[in-house]
């Protein structure tokens, strides 16, 4: 909204803008090629960053015995939010969710930012301390015990370009449940792999609805044909030597 950072990243674009025109481009989603080619840029190739899976842990695992060991309640159904806690997340859509869906759902909120302290009063103001489990942090090394343990990843950003964690959870097997935008709609198949949804009410829907059983195998196959790094290496080096001609 600063209308002098407004201009200078007006003026870094067209200086961005004006070397693309003249040089082959990677975009890494489809709404980044569109928006490019609206201001003539012609040689894009859409390759999507990855997942380095040599890097992360997957276990086959016994779901109670790893909630007990993180102290989450087996018994309910496990929403999980990761990301930075500023307001283009919508981190509190995230408690207005479990509010709605009520008691047999329990929360695990993962960030920090800006809103920290807000989210705190909020969880407090509103009774919700029992039903969520709040970490400003969680080390790499672990994170991949809640996405597997988790029901459902909720992505509330309706203006996310990318969207790492989804691939993460994804891979993870975690029912993604995403507001439609750029990263989300590049990575999840509608109904196949995951959900997009126009609305923060069709996201609960969807959540209420019987689970497929077989999404998570399904998510983790489309991370697996389509979000490594091996593959968007591979396909950049094509693309690289395509134009070496």
């Amino acid at each position: 909204e600063n209308p002098w950072k407004k201009s200078l990243m007006k003026l870094i674009a067209n200086r961005n803008i004006a070397a693309f025109q003249k040089s082959p481009v990677v975009a890494k989603t489809a709404a980044v090629r569109r928006c490019l080619e609206e201001q003539g840029v012609t040689q894009i190739e859409t390759i999507p960053v990855g997942l380095d899976i040599t890097q992360i842990k997957k276990d086959s695992h016994d779901r109670g015995a790893v909630c007990r060991e993180l102290g989450l309640p087996e018994e309910k159904q496990l929403l999980l939010f990761v990301g930075r806690l500023e307001a283009y997340k919508r981190p509190f859509a995230a408690l207005e969710l479990l509010k709605e869906l009520g008691a047999a759902y329990y929360l695990v909120m993962i960030g920090t930012g800006s809103l920290k302290a807000e989210l705190r009063n909020r969880i407090q103001e509103e009774g919700l301390e029992r039903q969520i489990s709040y970490f400003e942090k969680i080390p790499n090394r672990s994170m991949y015990q809640y996405y597997q343990v988790c029901d459902y990843y909720i992505n509330f950003n309706t203006h996310e370009i990318f969207g790492m964690s989804i691939l993460e959870a994804m891979y993870q097997r975690c029912t993604v449940v995403a507001r439609r935008a750029p990263g989300p709609e590049e990575i999840i198949e509608n109904g196949i792999s995951g959900y997009l949804c126009a609305t923060d009410e069709e996201m609960k829907q969807v959540i209420l609805s019987e689970k497929k059983p077989e999404m998570g195998k399904r998510a983790e196959e489309r991370i697996l044909t389509a979000f490594t790094w091996e593959q968007s290496a591979r396909r950049l080096i094509e693309f690289v030597r395509s134009r070496s001609v």
